[in-house]
């Protein structure tokens, strides 16, 4: 991995089958100062997607995961936040953001997107938020560079996608505030999930490479041409100040 992330200092919000995924590539892959946010319980519905395993069941995400993160890479320093991100009236957070380099919501939950908007930073950060569609097949990327975010053209970019989910699947309650990968019922498999978080993390290895300050909003799609499965197929993208 590029040394330009590999020294970051790095939040990850949401400990979610996706946040899990993405923590536990980074760690491999060499990142060693990461601090993940979060405060729900392992449930025996997470199983079939989370990298934990039914020794975690009913203890807390970020603690297990925490403790599972350090005893693969003996240089990594994973600590954890337990609580998930709030501001107040005067638009301060209960967690330090300035702390970090790079910020990475897995919530897939607009609040979290919200109060980054609304946050007054001292300092540029780089800020990416990773959620997936309904059973993965989709996976939306937001990525961002500088001290004011915001996620009106996200939120306009993967709008048909979470509408043609909600038509599709009309039972569930859809969309991106419903029913996520961090839920024991959301329909999706792990190689799904784990896709989405090694495509995730080439997104934004790649973004921060190329020491970009520009917006950039990715949809991507899992494709099946003639019977044979293609990945994650680059489908929608737009480009910004």
């Amino acid at each position: 991995m590029n040394d330009l992330l590999l020294r970051k200092k790095i939040l990850l919000i949401g400990a979610g089958c996706i946040g899990a995924s993405v923590a536990e590539i980074l760690v491999r892959s060499g990142v060693y100062n990461l601090t993940i946010a979060d405060y729900y319980i392992f449930e025996v519905g997470n199983l079939s997607r989370h990298v934990l395993n039914i020794d975690n069941v009913g203890n807390l995400k970020e603690l297990s995961l925490s403790s599972h993160l350090n005893s693969i890479n003996p240089h990594v320093n994973v600590e954890v936040i337990n609580d998930m991100l709030t501001i107040d009236e005067d638009n301060k957070t209960n967690i330090d953001l300035d702390k970090y380099d790079i910020i990475i919501d897995c919530t897939g939950e607009n609040k979290v997107l919200n109060i980054l908007e609304k946050v007054i930073f001292r300092r540029s950060h780089i800020i990416a938020s990773v959620s997936v569609g309904l059973g993965a097949k989709n996976l939306y990327i937001a990525l961002m560079n500088g001290k004011v975010f915001c996620f009106d053209s996200f939120y306009k970019l993967i709008s048909p996608y979470i509408q043609r989910d909600r038509y599709l699947y009309d039972d569930y309650n859809l969309p991106r505030d419903g029913i996520g990968c961090w839920h024991t019922t959301f329909p999706g498999r792990s190689d799904d999930v784990w896709l989405a978080a090694s495509t995730s993390i080439k997104a934004i290895e790649n973004y921060i490479t190329l020491k970009s300050d520009k917006t950039l909003l990715i949809v991507y799609e899992q494709r099946v041409n003639s019977g044979i499965f293609e990945g994650y197929i680059l489908v929608d993208k737009k480009e910004g100040d």
